[in-house]
């Protein structure tokens, strides 16, 4: 059983907090929400790995709740941020977040959100500078691809689920953007975003020189449980590989 409830610095720093999500607000540039998920047996001494976990279209922070502990219950802290534009009042069937909006440019606000979560993140919790990974569902991935490939230096890998590389630049920053491993599952079946998209990002990224993983699931858009699985398995691979 995990609890969901507000988390604070101060309760951090005073007392060990419980395993499961805490919900709080950065306080600058804005009052952005962070989801935090702490593990089973929290030891608040140990440099945890952090797992920065970008939600798919239409869903929010929320979405972490059951995919965090079927992915680990005791490998990482992760911190699960909200897209900035909400769908609610929109002509369509619906509801909840997204990260892109032809409207209004939206990189430079996310990656202010995505670092000012980390930094505060790394304030509150002793995380380790070079294991922190960005996972990234349908949308929320190709947010991902943008920000990892813009600051490769910054993360220490890159999971895909059923998403697809961004249309526009990228590859922004080579050379250094080949020391950053990418794993990429994708449901065979998937009408939302092709096979076919998983595949040409796969090989474009590994023409480019990065180390690239793609595995393939039976299933649609919806995530299939060995996702995860092997997320966890490939991640810790990396965490165990690092000095």
């Amino acid at each position: 059983m995990y609890t969901y409830q507000l988390f604070s610095a101060a309760s951090a720093r005073l007392q060990v907090p419980e395993s499961g999500f805490y919900l709080s607000e950065l306080s600058a540039p804005k009052r952005w929400p962070i989801l935090t998920f702490l593990p089973t047996g929290f030891e608040p001494q140990y440099a945890y790995p952090l797992l920065v976990f970008l939600h798919g279209r239409g869903a929010s922070e929320r979405q972490l709740i059951p995919w965090m502990p079927a992915l680990s219950r005791r490998n990482y802290v992760a911190i699960a941020l909200r897209g900035p534009y909400s769908l609610r009042g929109k002509r369509v069937r619906e509801s909840g977040y997204v990260w892109l909006d032809s409207r209004w440019p939206a990189e430079e606000l996310i990656e202010d959100y995505l670092f000012a979560a980390v930094e505060e993140t790394s304030r509150r919790l002793r995380i380790h500078p070079r294991r922190i990974f960005l996972v990234g569902f349908c949308e929320g991935a190709q947010v991902a691809y943008r920000v990892a490939l813009r600051h490769p230096h910054h993360f220490g890998g890159l999971v895909v689920l059923n998403g697809t590389l961004p249309s526009t630049r990228p590859l922004l920053r080579l050379p250094e953007a080949r020391s950053l491993p990418v794993f990429i599952a994708h449901g065979i079946a998937n009408a939302v975003i092709p096979l076919s998209a998983a595949r040409k990002a796969a090989q474009l990224l590994h023409l480019a020189g990065l180390a690239v993983d793609l595995r393939l699931y039976p299933t649609t858009h919806r995530l299939h449980p060995a996702m995860l699985q092997d997320a966890n398995h490939w991640l810790m691979n990396l965490v165990t590989a690092t000095p």
